[in-house]
């Protein structure tokens, strides 16, 4: 094992948090072999709620797993760079073991990044621009392109892949300059950033004072609020959940290099993405866990019951009450469409409706946007898919009234890309390990050649995306099922057309600030307001890179 840190410094849990807001710098110089055996630190996160040795503020560390440990001079393998799905809350890149992807002849790359107030705090000027969480992974990616050849990797063959909030990353460095010329694919798995919890912060200010007020530092003026927070021992960070941080709009003018300097959508609708292949999708049932959280909440389960009419009173995780003006007078027509017009209180009868709902809201709609705007600003090389395979296993534990109305749950498809530790080895003879091995091709073939088919037992044909006619929108994609009518005995791979397209236009015809950009190419609709300004929908929280370790 041999690796390369960036920065690391032995620091106790009452250490001041002397990287609060500081951009990440590149590795300095170091002699000789690093010992690369043990467990790196963890970003501080919501997983800590006491003083816990194994998380630290300087986190960023890269492993390395290649499949050869001394490849010789001849042979070269692209490279999968991969972002985890961590709610940008807390670190989870320890739970993604390499195991089934290393039998496919490509080198992985897990990151670390900062996550919540210590990745993405910021002020709304060139003081704190934030954004920290990302730019550290945009220093991961120099880091690859400048010393991945060292371990037998192809710098001018990287795809950059994340499931959840790190496919939105993986979306978001798609539209940075910053990060344009350090990956050649895209793979963003149940995660886009036009998804209502991924979208730009829309007053970060407000989240920076708020986060003041809790630590009891002044929140009036910036410089004095900025200081005191660094003041503060660094697990005063760990369980700031209540503050949905995430990335923001940035000033152009700071002394800083800007990782975004436009919304989302204003980026995308001027065409100005980076436009490599991109492998993009969902699983069938999205919703399945935020529909959990909801069933197992006696209380929020009685108000909804008791106001169901009512769009204020939603649970929280529906991101809803942020989209009041325009969701009040619609909103029981969302409810009679999904679970009839006799009544909208929720009982065992009504938790598949629910499920979509969850999904349609939090998922599919922002993917589905994300594919269309692409297409018709002249991104086609896009291929998206909808994963189905029901099994035994599931990524999120699920009650059995739940499980009965799904096929596939959000990171169900997870399962058979990486070895995770709550999971046993499935056993000879299961269907599992057909699935390992579709997936897993369809991966590596596209992280190798930017088609998810190449390998030659898919006999499928993938089609992408394409050019769309604004005036008659059809998306294809491949739907991955059970069955025996395809490449492998216990899976399906079929191409189709307008995934869930009456619940996509259901929402589509709300006036959602998601919409705007839709409604501009599509139905030369011109709202007085700017997209920028109208992205109050959520946050995202993103961690950082500021120490590197390389196992190989």
């Amino acid at each position: 094992m041999y690796g390369q840190h960036l920065k690391r410094k032995k620091e106790a849990c009452d250490t001041k948090s002397n990287l609060l807001q500081t951009a990440p710098s590149a590795p300095a110089k170091w002699e000789g072999v690093l010992n690369a055996t043990k467990k790196t630190k963890l970003c501080i996160g919501a997983s800590l709620r006491n003083c816990n040795e194994a998380e630290d503020e300087d986190c960023l560390y890269l492993n390395v797993y290649t499949p050869k440990l001394r490849p010789n001079s001849t042979e070269t393998f692209s490279v999968l760079v991969f972002i985890p799905d961590d709610s940008f809350l807390g670190d989870e890149s320890y739970l993604y073991g390499p195991d089934y992807l290393m039998d496919r002849g490509i080198i992985m790359v897990i990151l670390n990044y900062r996550v919540g107030p210590l990745g993405f705090l910021s002020i709304g000027d060139t003081l704190v621009p934030g954004n920290y969480g990302l730019k550290d992974q945009v220093r991961a990616l120099r880091w690859v392109r400048d010393n991945i050849a060292e371990f037998g990797g192809r710098p001018d063959s990287v795809t950059i892949h994340g499931h959840g909030s790190g496919g939105a990353c993986v979306h978001y460095h798609m539209l940075s300059p910053m990060s344009r010329g350090l990956f050649h694919r895209a793979i963003s798995q149940s995660g886009t950033a036009l998804n209502p919890n991924m979208r730009p912060v829309d007053n970060p200010r407000l989240l920076a004072q708020k986060l003041a007020n809790l630590t009891k530092c002044p929140s009036s003026d910036s410089v004095v609020m900025i200081s005191c927070l660094k003041e503060l021992n660094q697990s005063r960070f760990s369980n700031i959940t209540s503050i949905p941080f995430g990335p923001t709009v940035e000033k152009a003018n700071g002394p800083e290099e800007v990782f975004l300097s436009e919304d989302p959508l204003n980026i995308i609708n001027e065409g100005k993405m980076t436009k490599v292949p991109w492998l993009m999708g969902s699983v069938n049932d999205e919703g399945a866990s935020n529909a959990e959280e909801l069933f197992q909440n006696e209380t929020a389960l009685f108000i909804w019951n008791d106001n169901s009419e009512d769009v204020l009173v939603t649970p929280t995780n529906l991101r809803l009450r942020e989209e009041m003006k325009f969701m009040t007078p619609n909103w029981t027509k969302v409810l009679d469409f999904y679970m009839g017009n006799e009544s909208h209180l929720i009982n065992s009868n009504k938790y598949g409706a629910i499920i979509q709902l969850y999904g349609d809201r939090l998922y599919n709609l922002g993917i589905h946007l994300s594919a269309v705007l692409h297409a018709l600003n002249g991104h086609t090389n896009i291929y998206k898919y909808n994963f189905e395979l029901k099994a035994k296993s599931h990524y999120k534990k699920l009650s059995e009234d739940i499980l009965q109305h799904v096929r596939a749950g959000h990171g169900d498809d997870l399962l058979y890309l990486f070895k995770l530790p709550m999971l046993e080895v499935f056993p000879p003879g299961q269907p599992e390990l057909d699935y390992i091995e579709v997936l897993t091709s369809i991966i590596a073939g596209f992280v190798k050649t930017g088609d998810p088919v190449a390998w030659e037992k898919l006999s499928a044909t993938w089609e992408p995306v394409g050019k769309l006619n604004r005036h008659d929108i059809h998306v294809k994609y491949m739907n991955i099922s059970n069955g025996n009518e395809s490449s492998y005995d216990n899976v399906k791979m079929t191409m189709s057309q307008d995934l869930f397209k009456d619940r996509m236009d259901l929402w589509l015809s709300f006036s959602l600030s998601e919409n705007l950009a839709y409604f501009r190419k599509v139905r030369n609709f011109s709202p007085s307001t700017k997209t920028i300004g109208l992205s109050s929908v959520m946050y995202m929280v993103i961690p950082l890179v500021t120490a590197l370790v390389i196992i190989s």
